[in-house]
């Protein structure tokens, strides 16, 4: 039979390793929790002052931000997804021109900007490089005559009336 300080001693270490098991077992948790990916979102905002033509405002905004998703990839290797934002200034007005969202390991395998890209239509004229959407008559060719033409059309519309 074991005396009472045997006792002790045997449950003091017994206390000891299952401290330093249970020690372990959480710093073998923390060790194998996997990264978690870190997103990265950025903004860019272009001035359309003293382009001479839509076209050279996107080619800067896609060189730009090609450049840009290069550098934080390189930069920062936690980064695992970049998504950019470019839009056009004119005045104060701001539209947007193309927003990416691409993963470094896309990136990595194809780093052509227009694959992740998405690129808005209206955006031309909408900062007046372009006055006629898709073939409608351009500001030179509308009269207030066929202006208020238009609007009585509208008006006269049962779905835009409100009386």
């Amino acid at each position: 039979m074991m005396s009472v300080f045997q006792q002790l001693r045997l449950f003091k270490a017994i206390a000891s390793v299952k401290t330093i098991l249970v020690a372990t077992m959480c710093v073998s948790c923390w060790y194998s929790t996997p990264a978690r990916a870190q997103p990265k979102s950025l903004n860019l905002v272009l001035s359309s002052e003293g382009m001479p033509s839509f076209a050279r405002l996107m080619q800067q905004a896609e060189s730009q931000t090609s450049k840009l998703i290069q550098q934080e990839f390189e930069r920062k290797p936690k980064v695992t997804e970049i998504t950019v934002t470019v839009v056009g200034d004119r005045n104060g007005q701001q539209v947007p021109l193309l927003h990416t969202q691409v993963s470094r390991v896309d990136w990595r395998s194809q780093p052509v900007l227009s694959h992740w890209t998405r690129y808005f239509s209206n955006s031309a004229l909408l900062l007046g490089f372009s006055s006629s959407p898709n073939g409608t008559a351009t500001d030179s060719q509308r009269t207030p005559a066929n202006v208020n033409t238009a609007r009585r059309l509208k008006e006269d519309d049962p779905a835009y009336r409100d009386d």
